[in-house]
């Protein structure tokens, strides 16, 4: 009995024994499977860690500025246009989780230490780049509280001008200048109005009001019916150039027509308009001269003059004397002859006459 006491336990520790060797299988199977399943390359996390530092935009303006670009351990969703280096390193190491061996020692190395210096775009470590950020924005915005109170100057200063003096010296300079008077000319700076101002003329109303009131006078480009008493002057211009014309206008009368239609229509014509010839035999007297009426076709008088010629064909005596005949009024349809007189007898003369008419 106590001999198969002693087998059954052996046998039972050797099954226990083989289930714990099965059981140690299992879990290095296990551990084997998650590292090949978290694998990270080195060269791979190197290269990315390389390309986020030289991504890092060296115009960081401050501080805040700095930490938000860090980010927090715990950041997500980090791409190679967006998101903090804590959200990129963890996108990194999401994403090659399958494919690659994690190197913290090389990670560590890029990250660098919290004195590193001597970071570039292009050389140094995380922190060596930041703190180049850090060390040239001090520089920059450095403020030399000194230097502005000095061109602040003090509330008495006197003697300023445009090229020298403290902003205090200048303000002073501009209120000791400001007198009275001149306080009064920009006073005078009302006269200007207001843009809707109206009714101004050449002894009222503001400046506004009398620029509108000439641009209202004025008018558009557009405007039609001026005449000499009404319209504007831009419709009164347009009334003009409408009358001129152009040079190419024609049909011009003396009721109808543009101005260049009627100098064309004259041009066309040439300037004499009629011509009447005749002839007619002198009527004389001795003491006084006789006045003879020739008609004629009709005339405009203003337009028209008469051309004489003959007359006084003869005379005889010792010593005579005689005035030659002449043209007296024109009418529009006949003109007045006076005949010539003389101190002897003096024959009948023949008189030619040419009548010209003008447009």
């Amino acid at each position: 009995a106590d001999k198969e006491m002693v087998v059954e336990e052996l046998a039972k520790k050797a099954d226990a024994e083989i289930m714990q060797e099965e059981l140690n299988k299992k879990a290095d199977a296990e551990t084997m499977q998650i590292a090949l399943e978290n694998k990270v390359n080195k060269n791979d996390i190197i290269g990315i860690s390389e390309e986020i530092t030289e991504k890092i935009d060296i115009t960081i303006q401050n501080e805040t500025d700095i930490k938000e670009l860090i980010g927090q351990t715990e950041n997500v969703g980090g791409t190679d246009v967006t998101g903090s280096v804590m959200a990129k390193l963890n996108a990194i190491l999401l994403n090659q989780a399958n494919t690659t061996e994690i190197d913290i020692d090389s990670i560590k190395a890029l990250i660098g230490q919290t004195e590193n210096t001597g970071g570039t775009s292009k050389a140094g470590t995380i922190m060596a780049k930041l703190n180049t950020l850090l060390s040239s924005q001090n520089d920059a915005t450095e403020i030399d509280i000194d230097s502005i109170k000095t061109l602040i100057g003090a509330t008495r200063d006197e003697a300023g001008t445009k090229t020298t003096g403290t902003v205090m010296g200048k303000l002073n300079k501009l209120l000791t200048d400001l007198t009275v008077a001149r306080m009064s000319y920009i006073d005078k700076l009302e006269n200007f109005g207001a843009t809707g101002d109206t009714s101004g003329t050449a002894t009222a109303g503001t400046l506004m009001g009398k620029v509108n009131n000439a641009l209202t006078n004025i008018g558009a480009k557009n405007d039609t019916g001026g005449t000499a008493t009404a319209g504007t002057i831009m419709g009164k211009l347009n009334k003009l150039i409408t009358d001129i014309g152009t040079t190419g206008n024609t049909g011009g009368s003396a009721t109808t027509g543009t101005a260049m239609a009627k100098l064309n229509e004259l041009l066309s014509r040439g300037s004499i308009k009629s011509i009447q010839r005749g002839t007619f035999t002198e009527e004389f007297s001795v003491e006084t001269a006789k006045a003879i009426t020739i008609n004629i076709s009709t005339v405009d008088p203003k337009k028209t003059f008469v051309i004489i010629n003959g007359g006084l064909s003869a005379g005889y005596a010792s010593s005579p004397s005689a005035v030659r005949g002449y043209v007296g009024a024109v009418s529009a349809t006949s003109f007045t002859y006076y005949a010539g007189r003389g101190s002897v007898t003096i024959g009948a003369g023949k008189v030619s006459y040419q009548v010209v008419e003008f447009y």
